[in-house]
């Protein structure tokens, strides 16, 4: 009788040493790990005021839009963005307005944490890198990075929640 006690508990603590695989119907994915980024985001300017809003729509598809108006009350800049997890990766999908014939541009999960998510596209001709960083509750900061023409660039937008 003991040996059998014996091999169920031990068969009970190699299957509970298992490594849990997250799919996309399980209620807890990579970007409920990004929950931070969702709102309405803001980023007062010289030039004007740079906004980004989040939206969660399913549990496997975020929508994010970000434009700028300026001091004369024009929209020069929009952005459609698509955060989308699929086979336990994310990507960032932008449509531009006024870049890449309209169409959309998909960078793919490079580095998750708590805090950060980090893009990447090195085919694409700039950026090649997004960069969210949750810097407190109430402020983020988004960085985009790469070449261009051969030179480093990277430009950051320092955003507090609304």
């Amino acid at each position: 009788m003991k040996y059998y006690l014996f091999l169920l508990a031990t068969s009970l603590t190699i299957a509970s040493c298992q490594p849990v695989a997250h799919t996309e119907g399980d209620r807890e994915t990579k970007l409920d790990r990004l929950s931070w980024m969702l709102g309405k985001w803001q980023m007062q300017t010289p030039d004007g005021v740079i906004t980004e809003e989040w939206e969660k729509p399913s549990d496997t598809q975020w929508q994010g839009i970000s434009y700028m108006i300026n001091t004369q009350g024009d929209t020069p800049f929009t952005e459609k963005i698509r955060l989308s997890y699929t086979n336990d990766t994310l990507y960032y999908v932008p449509t531009v307005s006024g870049q890449n014939e309209g169409k959309e541009v998909s960078f793919t999960e490079k580095s998750l944490s708590d805090r950060l998510i980090v893009f990447e596209n090195l085919r694409h001709e700039f950026p090649q890198r997004i960069i969210y960083e949750r810097t407190s509750d109430s402020t983020i900061t988004a960085t985009i990075e790469g070449s261009e023409n051969g030179q480093k660039r990277r430009e950051q937008f320092a955003y507090r929640r609304k």
